[in-house]
């Protein structure tokens, strides 16, 4: 089933394709991350977690585990783990290979890197041959329980993995935390609102029912960004109120939010 998952999560993510200083005020030369950490800061949430997600497609070949295995540890080797933390597991089934890295990182940092590889099935019609070509894919997760600052520096390092074994990836950063109240809909609406003003976001279009206020537009300040048929977006907000826990969570994506909220 989780390979099942993963899968899915990689057609999805194609659809949409050293610390840092806090300072005071979004100003010019700042990083997209850390424009990102003022603007979550500002709204006076508790910082939770944040996740940085990418994939891309290695190549056009069915790989063998050995070779899997060695793209794996060649993008794991930028991360700073140690020695034993990291466990290497493999599922494999007819035309489909799948090797998973996974591991922490340090007490609260957790990485996730999946090599997924499939056959290619060709059928002829005739003089034709039509199917799909062999390919590879790869998927680097990062996820921090303890140190928003490190947002930056984590970006930097998941970019350096994949440039280690793909031509480009497709990257998505997403920063969760909660406010110790209950909100409704319009002070959901108020606090989603005052993210888009910290980034300079325009809305593009929004989701507003029952607990969940959603917005999702564009930001000069934020590089990543994708393109949703006519329109260009990197720039996703909400907030959902859950009444049993007496709490309401925010979360902030770019391009998108790629995590259950």
């Amino acid at each position: 089933m989780r390979r099942f998952l993963v899968l899915l999560g990689l057609l999805l993510a194609a659809v949409w394709l050293v610390k840092h200083p806090v300072l005071p005020t979004l100003g010019q030369g700042l990083s997209g991350e850390n424009k990102l950490i003022l603007a979550f800061r500002e709204s006076k949430a508790r910082f939770e977690d944040y996740t940085i997600n990418g994939w891309a497609r290695v190549n056009r070949k069915f790989m063998t585990f050995a070779e899997m295995e060695e793209l794996a540890w060649q993008a794991a080797r930028v991360f700073p783990y140690r020695e034993g933390n990291l466990r290497l597991d493999k599922q494999e089934d007819t035309g489909f290979r799948s090797l998973r890295l996974a591991g922490k990182l340090g007490e609260k940092t957790e990485l996730e890197i999946w090599i997924q590889s499939m056959a290619g099935v060709k059928t002829r019609i005739g003089q034709e041959e039509t199917g799909q070509e062999a390919e590879t894919y790869a998927v680097i997760t990062i996820k921090e329980l303890g140190d928003l600052d490190k947002l930056s520096q984590d970006r930097l390092t998941v970019d350096a993995a994949f440039k280690r074994i793909a031509s480009s990836a497709k990257v998505s950063e997403v920063v969760a935390g909660w406010l110790p109240q209950l909100v409704d809909q319009q002070q959901g609406r108020e606090i989603v609102a005052s993210i888009f003003k910290e980034l300079d976001g325009k809305k593009i279009e929004g989701y507003e029912e029952g607990a969940v206020v959603s917005w999702t537009g564009y930001s000069d300040e934020l590089k990543d960004n994708l393109r949703l048929g006519n329109r260009v977006v990197n720039l996703n907000v909400a907030v959902r109120t859950v009444p049993g826990e007496q709490r309401s969570y925010l979360v902030i994506g770019t391009p998108l939010i790629t995590t259950e909220y």
